[in-house]
């Protein structure tokens, strides 16, 4: 009985030596409106995915059971047609911005940027333009953008630098070329 001891001793300390922690958040438009289906995945050092979640129809979502004490990244991805919320209206918005008319948001930077440059230009015009008229049927950048709200551009990452304990984040996301939030969410 003895031996027995030692043994379930064994296989458990390792596991009651590292804390468990939870990340979870939640994920909307820039009108605070939840985005559903957006595939989280937590990335340890190696690139190696080690928890998966999709958020639910509220936005939130969770991945627990995180060791602490090594660095993370959280990366997010949504699947949707390209033109969902995009129209002729979105390219005037950007076209007064561009033109500076009116300043750029930090969200519609986010939204109209759909070759990935970091900046709002003519160019990303053109892109939206042969979308709408369906020339292409993608954007050089992926259909969704996301990041913490006061980051200055979107990358689909955030960093967690040495988790040590449970933490809730907070995540924007922009659907591409949809500069006014009129894309439909449809759950399932």
């Amino acid at each position: 009985m003895t031996n027995y001891k030692y043994l379930l001793l064994a296989v458990f300390l390792p596991i009651a030596g590292f804390a468990q922690n939870t990340i979870s958040g939640d994920i909307v438009l820039p009108n605070a409106l939840p985005i559903c289906n957006v595939l989280v995945e937590l990335i340890d050092q190696n690139d190696q995915v080690l928890r998966q979640d999709f958020s639910e129809e509220d936005g939130t979502f969770e991945l627990t059971n995180i060791p602490d004490g090594t660095d993370y990244t959280l990366r997010f991805f949504k699947e949707g047609p390209y033109l969902n919320g995009t129209s002729t209206f979105d390219l005037v918005l950007i076209a007064r911005m561009v033109l500076g008319i009116d300043p750029p948001t930090t969200y519609a930077l986010w939204a109209g940027d759909v070759n990935g440059s970091g900046t709002l230009t003519t160019l990303d015009m053109v892109l939206i333009r042969k979308l709408i008229l369906q020339i292409d049927t993608t954007f050089p950048s992926s259909p969704w953008g996301f990041d913490e709200a006061d980051a200055p551009g979107c990358d689909n990452l955030i960093e967690i630098p040495s988790l040590t304990e449970s933490l809730s984040v907070s995540v924007v996301g922009v659907k591409r070329g949809d500069i006014n939030n009129s894309t439909s969410m449809i759950c399932q």
